[in-house]
């Protein structure tokens, strides 16, 4: 696991202490665009411009993953056969944001990195995904 390629969602890079980690971790590591939007809207709510915002990705390693015409099927895929299973708790609407992010996640051997794990269960093997503690502290058990 240590040397798998990462895929992030956006919950993952507001760990600060895992971006911070990403600096060290030489294997490839992606974003979708999705990803980029909605970690954008997070850091310019505190005060930090596009500039700062590429900076950071680019010292944490972070490439961005075009989003390409397969994962848009996979990802009305996921939305289709999700059906009122994969509702959003909160408002009821299906949640096409994650399943766009999940999409993006390529076949093994990339892990997908959230801190929302269950959120995925329903959309991704369940093995390959993991919570950045998960992946920075391999095999310790942490709440």
């Amino acid at each position: 696991m240590n040397k798998a390629p990462l895929v992030l969602d956006t919950c993952a890079l507001s760990n600060w202490e895992f971006l911070r980690w990403l600096e060290t971790y030489h294997e490839k590591k992606v974003i979708s665009p999705l990803v980029y939007m909605e970690f954008s809207v997070y850091m310019l709510k505190k005060n930090k411009d596009h500039h700062k915002i590429k900076r950071l990705l680019d010292g944490a390693g972070i490439e961005i993953k075009a989003f390409n015409l397969e994962e848009a099927k996979t990802a009305a895929d996921y939305m289709f056969e999700a059906g009122d299973r994969y509702k959003c708790n909160h408002c009821g609407k299906l949640n096409w944001n994650d399943c766009l992010i999940a999409a993006n996640a390529p076949l093994p051997p990339y892990v997908f990195v959230t801190e929302n794990v269950k959120d995925y269960y329903s959309l991704l093997d369940e093995r390959r995904i993991k919570t950045p503690n998960e992946i920075m502290h391999p095999g310790r058990k942490i709440d």
